[in-house]
C-alpha cells in the first residue's frame, strides 16, 4: 500500500467581524466640511492555531477622503487592528490554512467637524485542509498476525499530494514621474495584486503577474495646488522551490500585500511605491491510493472501524481577464468639469458550475470625484456588470466546488467637455475548482481473541460461485488468500465478479498444499 495521506477538508467558509473606532482628526488636518469617499483595505498578518482553534488576525487600513472648509480634498488614514477565532474539528500541525481577505461595507459618520466613526467589515474566506493516514492502525492484531496470515481488501480512491511553498515579505517599488508638475503630498494609495500566471516545473512553481497601484495627490502645476490621479503597474515574477512540486501539478496562488508605503521623492518630480508581499502557493498532484475496505484472518473475523472524511481534490486554476469599459454622464447640474478621481471595486455576485461551464457574474463599483465649475468636489457612484465563463472539469457538479478571486487592473479614464467620464481597463479573475466526496477511511482493526473459523478437515473443496460473488467473497468464506485462488484456479489476478456459468473454484484450505498446484 502506499504510503501517502488523503487530504480531509476540515473547515470551508466565511467569517466576518467588524471593526469599527472613533477618531479624531489631527491638528495638522482642517475640518471636514464633506465626506467624499471612504475606503477600506484588509490584509491579514498572521495565522496561528492553538488545539482546534484557528486564529486570524490583520488590520484594516481605512482613508477618509473629505473636501475641508478650505474647499481642497484632504484625507485621514488609520489601521484598526483585529482578531478572528474559528473553532476547527480535527485541526492538527498537518493543516493547510488559506485565509483571503476583503473589506466590506465600509462606512463613516461624522461626530463633529473633527470627529468621526470608521466601520468596516472584514470578511475573511477561510479553508483549512488536513492529512489524515490512510493505513489502519493494526496494533490489535499483532499477537494474532504473528500465528496466521492478514487478507486485506482495497478500493481505490481519487485523492490528491499537497505541496505548501511559500516566500514572505518580498518587496517591490517603482517610482511614478509626475510631467510638468510637483507632488506636495500623497492623499491615498491602494495596491491590487493580479496574478497572470502559474506554473509548475520539476521542484519549483513560477509565478507572475502585476502590483495595480492607483496613487491620489495633491500636486502645483501652473501655479496652482491641483489633485492628480497616477496609476502604474509593477510586474512580479517569483519561483518558490520544494522538492516535492511536480510538473503539471495544479497550483493554486494566494498573495498578500501587507505593506504599502508612497512618498514624494527628491524635488517631488515623482512618487516612490515601495510594496511588500506574501506569496504562497498549495501545488496538488492528483494521485488514486488503495484505501483498505475489507479484512480477515486465516482463521478470524476482522472487524473494522470507520471515520468519515470530505476528501478535497484540486482540479485546476483558470487565470483570466475580463474588459471593463464603461461610460457615466454626469448630472447636468453638478456641471462637472474635470475628473479628480475614480476606484474601482468588484463584488461578486454568483460563481456557479452548471451545463459543463463555470459561471462568474459580479457588479464593478466605480468610485469617482468631480470637480465643478464652482470648484467643489463631487463624489458620484456607477456600477457596470461584468461576467466570465470558462470549462468546467468533466466531473459530477454536484461534487464541484469554485472559489473566484476577481481584482481591477490597468484601469484608466477620461473625462471630456460634455461631462462624460470613459473607463477603460480589465478585471483580472483567478477561479480554482475543488472536488470534494465522502469518502470512510479505515482507523482500526480488530478481532476476537479466540479463532472463528475452523478450517474444514478436506485439503480441498469444489466450490460453486453465486450470482454477484467475487473473488474476494470466496476467499473470505474460506479464509484463504485471493492469491491462492488465482493460483489453483488459473485466473488471473485482477478478477473481479464471477459469472453464475462460472466454472467450479477449488479450493486448497490449507496454503501449504496450494503449492504442489500447477
Amino acid at each position: 500500500m502506499q504510503d501517502l495521506p488523503v487530504y480531509t477538508l476540515l473547515y470551508s467558509g466565511i467569517q466576518r467581524t467588524e471593526v469599527t473606532g472613533d477618531f479624531t482628526l489631527p491638528d495638522y488636518l482642517p475640518d471636514v466640511r464633506r465626506i467624499l469617499r471612504v475606503s477600506a483595505e484588509a490584509r491579514v498578518t498572521s495565522r496561528s492555531m492553538t488545539g482546534e482553534r484557528l486564529t486570524v488576525t490583520g488590520d484594516a487600513a481605512l482613508t477618509l477622503l473629505y473636501c475641508s472648509e478650505e474647499n481642497t480634498v484632504r484625507a485621514f488614514q488609520v489601521s484598526i487592528p483585529f482578531s478572528h477565532s474559528i473553532s476547527v474539528a480535527g485541526l492538527d500541525e498537518s493543516a493547510f490554512i488559506t485565509a483571503k481577505l476583503t473589506a466590506e461595507n465600509t462606512s463613516c459618520r461624522l461626530i463633529g467637524p473633527r470627529r468621526c466613526t470608521l466601520r468596516t467589515t472584514p470578511s475573511i474566506n477561510v479553508r483549512a485542509l488536513a492529512a489524515r493516514k490512510t493505513a489502519p492502525d493494526t496494533n490489535a492484531l499483532s499477537d494474532a498476525i504473528k500465528e496466521g496470515a492478514l487478507y486485506t481488501h482495497t478500493t481505490p480512491v481519487p485523492a490528491s499530494c499537497l505541496t505548501y511553498a511559500a516566500r514572505d515579505g518580498l518587496r517591490y517599488a517603482e517610482d511614478i514621474p509626475l510631467k510638468n508638475a510637483r507632488a506636495a503630498s500623497v492623499l491615498r494609495c491602494s495596491c491590487e495584486v493580479c496574478v497572470s500566471e502559474c506554473r509548475t516545473a520539476e521542484g519549483s512553481v513560477t509565478l507572475k503577474g502585476t502590483l495595480e497601484v492607483c496613487v491620489l495627490c495633491a500636486v502645483m502645476e501652473d501655479g496652482a495646488i491641483r489633485n492628480k490621479a497616477l496609476t502604474c503597474s509593477i510586474p512580479f515574477a517569483e519561483t518558490l522551490e520544494d522538492g516535492c512540486i511536480r510538473e503539471g501539478d495544479t497550483c493554486e496562488p494566494d498573495i498578500t500585500v501587507t505593506a504599502v508605503t508612497p512618498s514624494i521623492v527628491g524635488d517631488g518630480s515623482s512618487i516612490g511605491v515601495d510594496c511588500t508581499v506574501d506569496i504562497s502557493c498549495i501545488c496538488a498532484q492528483n494521485v488514486t491510493l488503495d484505501i483498505v475496505c475489507d479484512a480477515y484472518l486465516s482463521d478470524r473475523d476482522v472487524a473494522i472501524s470507520l471515520e468519515e472524511q470530505t476528501v478535497i481534490r484540486p482540479h485546476k486554476t483558470i487565470i483570466g481577464t475580463i474588459p471593463l469599459t464603461h461610460t457615466v454622464k454626469t448630472d447636468s447640474q453638478a456641471r462637472a468639469k474635470a475628473l479628480i478621481d475614480a476606484s474601482a471595486r468588484i463584488t461578486q455576485e454568483r460563481c456557479e458550475i452548471a451545463g459543463g461551464k463555470i459561471k462568474y457574474q459580479g457588479t464593478a463599483e466605480l468610485s469617482m470625484i468631480f470637480e465643478n465649475e464652482d470648484g467643489e468636489f463631487v463624489p458620484e457612484l456607477s456600477s457596470t456588470p461584468i461576467q466570465f465563463e470558462a470549462d468546467a472539469p468533466p466531473v459530477d457538479p454536484a461534487h464541484l466546488y469554485t472559489e473566484a478571486d476577481c481584482r481591477p487592473s490597468r484601469l484608466s479614464f477620461r473625462f471630456d467637455e460634455s461631462g462624460t467620464a470613459a473607463f477603460d481597463g480589465e478585471c483580472s479573475i483567478l477561479l480554482t475548482v475543488m472536488e470534494k466526496s465522502k469518502i470512510h477511511l479505515p482507523r482500526c482493526l480488530t478481532t476476537t481473541d479466540e479463532p472463528t473459523f475452523e478450517a474444514p478437515k478436506y485439503p480441498l473443496i469444489l466450490c460453486y460461485p453465486q450470482s454477484g460473488e467475487s473473488l474476494w467473497d470466496i476467499a473470505k468464506r474460506y479464509h484463504v488468500s485471493p492469491e491462492v485462488l488465482c493460483r489453483a484456479n488459473d485466473l488471473d489476478p485482477d478478477t473481479g465478479i464471477l459469472t453464475t456459468d462460472a466454472s467450479p473454484l477449488l479450493i486448497p484450505i490449507h496454503e501449504q498444499f496450494s503449492l504442489g498446484i500447477t
